[in-house]
């Protein structure tokens, strides 16, 4: 649980675009960025599955080969990296459920609430909602990258 509540830690790199790297496996996820990407604030955002080179080299020592990761990262502009539910709060759509939220994330103990859903979320979002699986209903996009290819959901052909 430690992991969630270490939030914030600065990256190296200035960046054109904010970063939301996202777990491309993960049925609940690619739902949430579908839902992101319909409704929320997303003014210079990149979405980016973990499982890619520009995941692995955003993230740098905390990507790790071969795993499932731990949680969202939003990666800011001027390298900021935010981890969990607070990567999620800078892309919320506006109106009345933000406020409200934003009022509530005021109080340590709601953070803390907060983190810890999010953290069981997290670790049980296989077994709850399912992986991702490719089927003749969905289209996955294959392009080289030198010499591998990488393979991006689009979540526009697909009944998630």
């Amino acid at each position: 649980m430690a992991f969630f509540m270490e939030h914030v830690k600065k990256m190296p790199n200035k960046r054109e675009e904010r970063l939301l790297i996202f777990d491309g496996e993960c049925r609940l996820c690619l739902s949430a960025k579908k839902f992101l990407e319909k409704y929320g604030r997303q003014d210079g955002i990149h979405f980016i599955p973990y499982k890619s080179l520009e995941a692995s080299q955003a993230l740098s020592q905390e990507y790790k080969e071969g795993e499932r990761p731990p949680c969202a990262y939003l990666i800011q502009k001027n390298g900021v990296v935010k981890r969990g539910v607070e990567a999620f709060f800078p892309l919320m759509p506006h109106g009345k459920m933000r406020t409200c939220l934003k009022m509530l994330w005021k109080s340590p103990r709601i953070q803390s609430l907060f983190h810890w859903l999010y953290h069981v979320v997290a670790c049980h979002r296989y077994q709850w909602f399912g992986a991702f699986t490719p089927s003749s209903s969905s289209q996955l996009r294959v392009k080289k990258e030198g010499e591998t290819e990488v393979a991006t959901f689009d979540p526009e052909s697909s009944d998630l």
